[in-house]
């Protein structure tokens, strides 16, 4: 637990309430930030400082969302250019165990916000990992050939 009992209250002291379900990825998107940004942001260093992770924002803590600064780029004309935004997808990492051995091989389906969006098998480690979009809120796996159903709220990572 860190230090004077935070890790089990909001902190923070920005002007932004995290709601129940949000992610930083997520909130960076709606903003027009990359996680990387907000997270960093010299307003939020207590909530970096107690959760250690992005990944482990509670509801009720507090983040200062700054503004966005536009990015210009000089390109050629009459050319084809591709930009990408930066975290858009988020990837998405999971490991599956049964009996305290890693389900590695096991065949799998993700679905992602009621789409499924990958098929493969688990890794070694019984992980996988995916590229979603960053305001994600529900994804489901269905291992092997029963398709056994897991559900993850991606939103909802808990510091305990």
């Amino acid at each position: 637990m860190a230090k004077g009992g935070q890790a089990n209250r909001p902190v923070g002291q920005g002007n932004y309430v995290i709601q129940t379900g949000e992610s930083i990825g997520g909130l960076a998107a709606a903003n027009g930030l990359s996680w990387e940004k907000l997270w960093n942001d010299p307003g939020n260093a207590e909530v970096k400082r107690v959760r250690k992770h992005p990944g482990m924002i509670q509801a009720g803590d507090r983040l200062h969302i700054p503004p966005k600064q536009p990015k210009t780029v000089t390109v050629a004309a009459k050319k084809k250019h591709r930009f990408r935004r930066v975290g858009v997808p988020a990837p998405v990492r999971l490991q599956f165990h049964a009996f305290g051995q890693a389900r590695k091989g096991e065949k799998y389906e993700l679905e992602v916000d009621g789409k499924i969006i990958q098929k493969g098998k688990l890794d070694a480690k019984g992980g996988l990992e995916a590229p979603v979009p960053p305001d994600s809120r529900k994804a489901t796996v269905y291992l092997g050939d029963t398709r056994e159903a897991r559900e993850v709220d991606l939103g909802a990572q808990s510091p305990n």
